[in-house]
């Protein structure tokens, strides 16, 4: 993708507020999600709208599933 074409916004998250607490509440959290624990969970936060490219997301997910079933995707928008 030419360089042009990309646009970085940076947002901050406070890791120290918004995390689980335990593994036991993060386990928990997958099982309430419908998440298994051997999933690996790929998550996005953002506007679903055009300029965020999920359908690039979406794409690779296509390609990293056939070689592992076990990815699952989570969108937040």
């Amino acid at each position: 993708m030419p360089a042009d074409e990309i646009e970085v916004l940076t947002h901050g998250v406070d890791t120290r507020r918004y995390r689980p607490r335990s593994m036991d509440q993060r386990a928990q959290l997958r099982r309430n999600l419908g998440f298994a624990e051997r999933d690996v969970v790929i998550g996005t936060v953002a506007s679903l709208t055009p300029i965020k490219r999920h359908d690039l997301l979406l794409r690779a997910l296509a390609a990293i599933s056939r070689d592992n079933p076990r990815v699952q995707l989570s969108f937040l928008g």
